[in-house]
C-alpha cells in the first residue's frame, strides 16, 4: 500500500475519532517531520539549499565518496551488462549452430545427395 492509500485509509479511519482540523495538524506535522528528517540525512549533498557551512575538507570528502559510489555502481551494472551479453551470445550461438545442422542434414538427405550415391553405387558394381 502505497502512502496516499495509507493516508487515505487513515483518515477515513480517524475522521469518526477526531475532527478534521485536528487531523490536518497531525498530518502537516508528519510531513514537517519527513522534511525535516531528509534536511538531516542530506545536508551535506545539498548544501547550497541548507544554512550550515561544511568545510572544504569534509565537501572534498562527501564528493569523493559520492564518485567512488557512483564508480561502484556503474562497474556493478558494467558486469551485469556483461553477464547478460554472455548469455545472448551462447543463445545466439547455439540457435546458429542447430541451425547450420539442419541445413546440412537438409542438403545431406537431399535428392541431389542420394542421386550421387546411387551413381557411385552404380559405378561400383560395374567396375566388380
Amino acid at each position: 500500500m502505497c502512502r496516499g492509500q495509507y493516508y487515505m485509509v487513515w483518515r477515513s479511519v480517524m475522521e469518526h475519532v477526531e475532527p478534521k482540523n485536528i487531523i490536518r495538524q497531525k498530518r502537516l506535522q508528519v510531513f514537517c517531520d519527513d522534511m525535516r528528517m531528509w534536511k538531516r540525512k542530506n545536508t551535506y549533498k545539498y548544501q547550497q539549499h541548507s544554512d550550515v557551512l561544511i568545510p572544504n575538507q569534509l565537501a572534498l570528502w562527501q564528493q569523493h565518496k559520492d564518485i567512488k559510489e557512483k564508480v561502484s555502481n556503474a562497474e556493478v551494472r558494467r558486469e551485469e551488462a556483461q553477464k547478460n551479453l554472455n548469455q545472448l551470445m551462447d543463445k545466439i550461438s547455439t540457435k546458429c549452430k542447430y541451425y547450420i545442422e539442419t541445413r546440412i542434414r537438409l542438403q545431406l538427405f537431399s535428392g541431389e545427395f542420394q542421386d550421387s550415391l546411387k551413381e557411385v553405387y552404380f559405378c561400383n558394381t560395374h567396375v566388380l
